[in-house]
Formats: structure tokens, sequence, C-alpha cells
């Protein structure tokens, strides 16, 4: 080689004469180097475009989890936190203390189940829109309904989140749903 000439390779997909330094091929985009995404041993069509496509196309389940995370939201905060100001309306209440404390421990509750409420929403949003953590703080919020839901199994409602919590996990934990929030 000469000084003044620079170091160059030929890509292997299209056959143009890229400089050395090029990560990506100029006409067809192909990747060089391991960190540009080239995969060894493999074709730049096969796996690499298979995971791209993955990555590109929303699983079904984020949609469903993220309907899951806004109706959990709802249903458990929201109706906890109802079922506590009911009883300072409820007309048979005599005993004073019982009064007393059922206005007090509503507000109380207030200051809990507002934010968990608020933080469901938020997680729905990071899940809907691909954050990372979401796979991981979604698979805890399914953790979290099916404790809620046995701690109250004799209730209508219990018994169907937690069979859609059941159901969601089966397909929250699959392969493709991990890869798409990057987990491989």
């Amino acid at each position: 080689m000469s000084p003044t000439s620079t170091p160059t390779r030929q890509c292997p997909h299209c056959g143009v004469v890229n400089d050395i330094d090029n990560a990506y091929c100029v006409n067809c985009n192909t990747p060089f180097t391991a960190y540009s995404g080239q995969l060894d041993g493999e074709a730049y069509e096969g796996k690499l475009a298979q995971q791209a496509a993955l990555l590109n196309t929303r699983p079904a389940v984020v949609m469903l989890m993220t309907v899951f995370d806004i109706l959990f939201a709802l249903f458990w905060p929201v109706a906890g936190l109802l079922h506590a100001y009911h009883a300072i309306l409820h007309p048979t209440l005599n005993n004073y203390i019982f009064s007393a404390l059922s206005t007090v421990v509503p507000v109380l509750i207030a200051f809990i189940l507002i934010p968990v409420t608020l933080g469901l929403f938020y997680v729905a949003w990071a899940n809907w829109n691909q954050a990372s953590w979401a796979w991981t703080v979604n698979a805890l919020v399914l953790g979290i309904c099916a404790i809620c839901c046995l701690l109250s199994l004799f209730s209508f409602k219990a018994i169907v989140f937690l069979l859609l919590a059941a159901a969601l996990a089966s397909l929250w934990f699959r392969r493709e749903t991990k890869a798409w929030f990057g987990y491989f």
C-alpha cells in the first residue's frame, strides 16, 4: 500500500468498496463491525433482520398489559379509596370511635393509594413506549395483583383479575415480549 492511499474494505453484501473506518456500507447500510450490529458467521438478512423486525413490531401482549395496568389502577386503589369513604356515609354508624376512625382512615389511604394509581398510569405509559424497565415493573404488577386477589379470593372481581393476571403472565414471560423490551 502506498502512504497516500487509505485502506478500504469491500461490502460482503453489495460489493461496494468502502473506507476502512466506516461502520456501515455507504450503499446498502450493511454493518461491518460487531458494534454496529454485525453478527459473526450469519448473513445480514438472517438473525439481525429478524431481531430488528421484532423490535419494530409491538407484541399484542404489550397492549393487553397496558390496558391491564390501567384497569388495575382503577379497580384496586381507586376502588379501595371509594370503599374507605363509603364507611363515612354509612347510616348505621353509632359508635363514635368508629366514626372518628372512619374519617381519618380514608384520608390516610388517599395519601397512599393516589400515588400508587398515578404510578400505575405511568407504568402503563412506559410499557406502551417500550421503556426497558417497564417489563420488570409489569412482572411485579402481575405478582402484586395475584397476591391481592388471593387475599380476597371469594369476590368475583378478584377471581377475574387473578385469571387475567395468570393469562397475561403466560404471555408476558415469552421470549418475544422480553426481546421487545431489550432482554435477549
